[in-house]
């Protein structure tokens, strides 16, 4: 009996096409076919007896070798890791046939789709074949950008995809450290303010990391240069657009210097900002009838919240009898900026001024200085050392007539107010209102109220009320002094 390959890729023992062979004694003949190792391939056999003459006495076999049939995920999905770095598992998929065998030496094509990184050998696809348990897999380094990013593997048989196929595989990519270098400081209003602790330059702080990318959810704070800095650190961590906001106010004209600091990661950023604070002349101290060292300056802005030049500003006295020098209407320059010279009043403590547009009178600025003369002076301890802590000391002497000494101690610059009240609570007099440095200090009363009339004996109060510069802390201290005439 001869047996014969007619089409296909089976072949018999040593890869035989044709094999004869002799029946036994029940007249069975029969042959052993290696099938091909081709997916889906038929191979038709001819079986004829060689005694035969014709060709109806045959049979004919086919033998059909398993197709691909479907794949799955077997692990490394939904990772994640820090952009441009290598996923710490590979892709892994598992491929098998139509009779439940797994498909071995089949190819799987991996892709990337978008930007997201390589896959094996740096490209951003790849074609794997699977090894004898019908597995492929491949690793993937994550592209630049943080977020998302897919790979899709695909296994087609005869133009037609496999089932299951395409698989998506999908990873999350976070941004990596700070960069100190790409990340920024950016002043967001003027890069001129006036220097009159209400006028806030705006600082915003961009993080990125070394590709670029936005780093959210970074605690972040403000160094400043200079001197007397108000400093209003971000009240929150860094938002989805790396971003976080400080201000800076400051009683000092001068060119600052600001720069940015993460906290979480004791990192200083390269990039700063200047802003220069011009001379308000809020909170100044002065002899009575005497211009005070520095001008007034006050900025006009136009509905929309522009500077706005050639603007009329009207400068009038509150309080304390004093005067503007020259004219007290002034036109504001090119920026926006009106000053004026201020001389205080005749008498000691508290003058008052406000600024405003001549066209807008409701809305206005207003402006405090102490007025100081021989009977009433603040000055600093001489021993050169400083105090551990806030207090507000007797008077001396007390009681008195006509005049008496207070002394109080500041651990730190203060802006500071003391006032003297009456028994109902009524202030009758300021005796500062001014930014005074860390030390002991002294004030002299001569009994007098804010308009310059003696006061009757009785019983008095002084309250010293001080906002610390540097710590923020507001404090408040009351004693009580005797007037006998």
């Amino acid at each position: 009996m001869t047996f014969k390959r007619i089409s296909g890729n089976s072949s018999f023992a040593n890869g035989e096409l044709q094999q004869t062979v002799v029946s036994d004694n029940l007249g069975l003949a029969g042959v052993t076919l290696i099938a091909s190792n081709v997916y889906g391939d038929t191979t038709i056999i001819l079986a004829k007896p060689d005694s035969a003459a014709s060709n109806a006495v045959q049979d004919t076999f086919m033998v059909v070798t398993a197709s691909p049939d479907s794949m799955r995920i077997v692990s490394g999905d939904q990772q994640t890791a820090v952009i441009a770095t290598t996923l710490p598992q590979p892709l892994v998929v598992q491929l098998w046939d139509n009779a439940g065998a797994p498909l071995q030496d089949y190819p799987v094509l991996f892709k990337i789709l978008g930007s997201g990184g390589k896959l094996a050998g740096g490209s951003d696809s790849v074609a794997i074949s699977t090894d004898s348990s019908g597995v492929a897999q491949t690793s993937w380094t994550l592209g630049a950008v943080a977020g998302l990013q897919q790979v899709v593997a695909e296994a087609q048989f005869n133009e037609k995809a496999l089932r299951q196929s395409p698989l998506l595989f999908t990873a999350t990519a976070v941004t990596g450290g700070v960069s100190a270098v790409l990340s920024q400081v950016v002043l967001a209003s003027e890069p001129f303010v006036l220097a009159d602790s209400q006028a806030a330059a705006i600082i915003n702080i961009y993080l990125k990391d070394d590709f670029g990318n936005v780093i959210a959810d970074k605690p972040v704070e403000i160094e400043v240069s200079g001197q007397n800095n108000f400093i209003k650190q971000p009240d929150s961590l860094t938002n989805h657009q790396g971003l976080a906001t400080a201000e800076l106010r400051s009683t000092v004209a001068e060119r600052k210097v600001i720069k940015a600091r993460v906290v979480s990661d004791s990192l200083v950023l390269q990039d700063s900002v200047i802003v220069r604070f011009i001379a308000s002349g809020n909170q100044q101290n002065g002899m009575v009838n005497r211009v005070l060292p520095q001008p007034l300056a006050v900025r006009a802005r136009d509905k929309f919240g522009n500077f706005a030049g050639a603007s009329r500003v009207v400068f009038t006295v509150l309080a304390g009898e004093g005067s503007i020098v020259g004219n007290h209407i002034l036109t504001s320059d090119s920026n926006g900026v009106a000053q004026a010279q201020w001389q205080l009043g005749p008498q000691p403590g508290l003058n008052r001024l406000s600024a405003s547009l001549e066209d807008s009178p409701h809305v206005a600025v207003t402006f405090s200085a102490n007025a100081i003369d021989s009977t009433t002076t603040g000055v600093a301890d001489d021993t050169g050392t400083l105090p551990q802590q806030f207090a507000l000391h007797q008077n001396s002497p007390n009681p008195f007539n006509p005049e008496t000494m207070m002394q109080f101690s500041l651990p730190e610059a203060a802006q500071v107010e003391l006032s003297i009240y009456d028994l109902t609570g009524r202030r009758i007099k300021i005796l500062l209102a001014t930014q005074l440095p860390a030390g002991a200090h002294r004030v002299r009363w001569n009994g007098k109220d804010e308009a310059g009339q003696s006061l009757h004996s009785g019983v008095y109060f002084y309250t010293l009320r001080a906002r610390m510069l540097h710590s923020g802390k507001t404090m408040t201290a009351t004693r009580k002094l005797a007037l006998i005439k």
